[in-house]
């Protein structure tokens, strides 16, 4: 089981991340629950997955920074940065926000894909364009080779990703802010735009049952009025069924 974590601390006086204080990537044993390897990163760390032959861990900060590390070897393997994924904010407040909130590498393990939203100007409107990145992370240094279509997204904040079964397809989902849609299902080869929908709720998890039959989403609405005193649960998980 893999863990990330983190907080934003202002470490100069161009409000760059302060170092962390301790390891933000974290692996324990699933059985045990014992520490079995910690490795470093620049805080906050939000996201992290393992490659599909769990040789490999990735993580991704707020910065754009990614880190991937060799759960045999136990170290760092490749490190690389992308600018599109994070704002810094000259309205309301100046800080930096938004970063890679998601990460799955491709079925072969050659690839990383990144999501999130890009960049905003008012970081507290959470209008970025809806984004996801793919990257051939075993080159030196690491490059980007596709990305979603410009035409493709609206805006929001995009949380979480997940391949198919049979691997012919990935999906995308979070929150929507302008636009169509919140959840899309993209072309693992072309990384064409296949199919789009919006579930009403802010999505931050996602999979597929094993046979590919059905997609589970999980999130949540907006904040709810009080009933009798008491706020409706806001929790919601819907599920899907596929056809492909």
């Amino acid at each position: 089981v893999a863990s990330v974590t983190g907080q934003y601390l202002a470490g100069g006086y161009k409000y760059e991340p302060a170092p962390e204080q301790e390891p933000s990537v974290r692996i324990y044993d699933a059985a045990t629950g014992e520490l079995a390897a910690s490795f470093s990163h620049v805080p906050p760390v939000l996201s992290v997955a393992f490659s599909p032959d769990s040789k490999f861990l990735a993580a991704a900060n707020m910065m754009g920074e990614m880190r991937v590390y060799d759960l045999t070897a136990k170290k760092q393997v490749a490190s690389w940065r992308t600018d599109d994924f994070t704002s810094w904010g000259i309205t309301k407040s100046h800080h930096y926000i938004g970063g890679i909130f998601a990460l799955v590498f491709t079925p072969d393990g050659k690839g990383l894909i990144a999501a999130g939203m890009g960049p905003m100007t008012d970081p507290m409107a959470g209008n970025g364009k809806q984004r996801w990145q793919r990257f051939a992370w075993q080159e030196s240094p690491p490059k980007k080779i596709a990305e979603i279509g410009d035409s493709d997204g609206g805006n929001g904040l995009m949380e979480t990703l997940s391949f198919h079964p049979s691997n012919k397809y990935l999906l995308m989902a979070g929150r929507l802010a302008q636009g169509t849609w919140n959840s899309a299902f993209f072309d693992t080869e072309t990384g064409k735009l296949l199919h789009s929908m919006d579930s009403k709720i802010r999505v931050t998890d996602a999979t597929f049952s094993a046979d590919g039959s059905q997609l589970l989403l999980a999130g949540a609405v907006g904040q709810q009025k009080k009933k009798d005193g008491i706020y409706p649960e806001a929790g919601r998980i819907k599920i899907y069924k596929c056809a492909i």
